[in-house]
């Protein structure tokens, strides 16, 4: 069998568990409705385990095949969003590419090298520091080369950050693997990864990969705004604390300011996104900072006092 066929039943059999959330090695067989032997099956959970990281588990109290979701928040979230790509791709493949020809939309991915994610993947298994040139303004075009020890990689938004500490920083700092990353080289220099470091714990109370002090933030959605929270909460700590008639009370707990006392502008820019849909309430200096944002933008569209200012009797 070819290796595109054998890859297309990986897809098939990942699919087909996740739409049907479980089921028994009979009914996997006869949905393959060709020849499907259970020797084959077991050695394409092994091997779908081997190269997507998805593990098929079997449930003996339902008796049934099913995809294992109980991981870590990081890795569920990922393994999601890989299963939602095979699904798409296996659908596309079914049901024809060209009928869907410029029917299914794609976001544009940033301009991230796949070679500095393969890079610093590589440089993490092995323990080895990377020298790197960052345009940290997106200006410095000549900025020097800097070692560092990559720590971990995250995603948000789309783009892949490489969370690594500096040779003579104090803690680690996350570095985007966009255009700001000039270029990027192995060395032979190892680091040993502090034992207690773990990324997960980390990033836990981080928006995005901003992270500082958490503050609880109270905010009033209104209207289809509080639909929105519900189905997509912002933050994991989110919960929703009232209840009403137009609107709904959440909370929340996330930096708003970075250890070096800078805005968490990632979560300000969320709120912003929303300003006509919410209220802060808590605490009194962010929802100052919204009130005085909204001002700023009535003070760019207030038409007649700008023609006064550049007109006065």
């Amino acid at each position: 069998m070819r290796a595109n066929d054998i890859i297309g039943r990986y897809i098939w059999l990942v699919d087909l568990l996740y739409q049907e959330e479980g089921l028994t090695l009979r009914q996997i067989q006869e949905a393959w409705g060709k020849e499907y032997s259970d020797r084959t099956f077991h050695r394409d959970v092994d091997d779908i385990a081997g190269l997507f990281g998805i593990h098929i588990i079997y449930d003996r109290s339902s008796g049934k095949w099913l995809i294992d979701l109980k991981d870590d928040y990081l890795a569920s979230e990922r393994k999601k969003e890989l299963m939602s790509i095979i699904s798409m791709n296996n659908a596309v493949r079914e049901y024809g590419e060209d009928v869907l020809e410029n029917r299914i939309l794609y976001e544009e991915v940033p301009r991230t090298k796949p070679e500095w994610i393969r890079m610093a993947v590589k440089a993490m298994s092995q323990g080895k520091k990377l020298s790197i040139k960052y345009n940290t303004k997106y200006n410095d075009a000549d900025c020097a080369w800097r070692d560092v020890a990559p720590y971990c990689i995250k995603m948000y938004k789309r783009r892949w950050y490489m969370l690594a500490k500096e040779d003579k920083g104090v803690s680690p700092k996350t570095f985007c693997l966009d255009d700001r990353m000039l270029a990027m080289k192995e060395t032979d220099r190892v680091f040993k990864q502090p034992e207690d470091f773990d990324a997960n714990a980390f990033f836990k109370d981080a928006f995005g990969i901003t992270t500082g002090r958490p503050v609880t933030i109270r905010v009033k959605t209104f209207d289809n705004e509080t639909q929105y929270w519900r189905s997509a909460p912002l933050h994991p700590s989110q919960k929703e604390i009232e209840t009403h008639d137009g609107y709904s009370v959440f909370q929340l707990s996330v930096p708003t300011h970075t250890v070096n006392g800078h805005r968490v502008w990632e979560f300000y820019q969320e709120l912003f996104s929303r300003i006509d849909q919410i209220e802060v309430l808590e605490p009194e200096y962010l929802r100052n900072d919204m009130a005085d944002y909204a001002s700023k933008i009535l003070a760019r569209y207030d038409t007649k006092r700008q023609d006064e200012v550049a007109n006065p009797e």
